[in-house]
């Protein structure tokens, strides 16, 4: 059987089986593949724990993301973080919304582009939670930037507009580079754990971004 781990708009992560789903004459098994969407048909049965998978209707493979290692592995990178922050909590639905557009968007973006998707994203699930330390706080802080205005300036206009309008505003390499690790610094943070994707995505945003 194929254990299957699923985000769903209204009950967060979820735990399902396709039963057979690794044997060679499976249907459902080849279809519930990673970074895949769809509408589930699902069997309850008081005996079993977990949900069986009855059917499945991809509605987006996101091939253009499973095709590009690198893009590949900044979506792997939001799932961890989507997984450790349990799914948004009260805001599940607002959370899946997000994941959808940023990969929608990563997959229509260019090499160029993965950073500010990646750094919009962040932006966007630590606000969603209510994590964002605010900008007036000392410069140790860690989302201080009272010292770069430019940055400063991208984080409230951006947070100002939607998704597709933020991504066409671009940042100094140094910014944009400062602006992501410090990013990944505050989930680690508020997460109070390691993110075992972080490594692969410095890597990602090293190859990617222009020098």
């Amino acid at each position: 059987h194929k254990g299957v781990r699923v985000f769903s708009p209204e009950d967060g992560i979820v735990d399902f089986t396709a039963f057979g789903g690794y044997k060679g004459k499976s249907r459902i098994g080849p279809l519930v593949s990673p970074v895949t969407s769809g509408q589930f048909l699902l069997y309850k049965n008081p005996r079993y724990k977990i949900p069986r998978i009855e059917d499945f209707s991809p509605q987006n493979w996101f091939t253009g993301l499973k095709s590009d290692l690198r893009k590949y592995y900044i979506v792997l990178f939001w799932f961890e973080t989507v997984i450790k922050t349990h799914a948004g909590g009260d805001s599940t639905e607002e959370l899946y919304r997000l994941l959808m557009s940023s990969m929608e968007h990563l997959e229509r973006g260019g090499t160029d582009r993965i950073i500010y998707v990646s750094i919009q994203f962040m932006l966007r699930i630590i606000s969603l939670l209510g994590l964002v330390p605010e900008l007036e706080q000392e410069p140790s802080d860690v989302l201080s930037f009272k010292s770069n205005p430019g940055i400063e300036k991208y984080i409230e206009y951006t947070a100002s507009v939607g998704l597709s309008d933020a991504l066409k505003v671009s940042l100094g390499r140094t910014d944009r580079l400062l602006l992501h690790r410090r990013l990944t610094d505050v989930l680690v943070m508020v997460l109070e754990c390691s993110l075992n994707t972080l490594p692969g995505v410095y890597d990602v945003i090293k190859e990617t971004d222009e020098i």
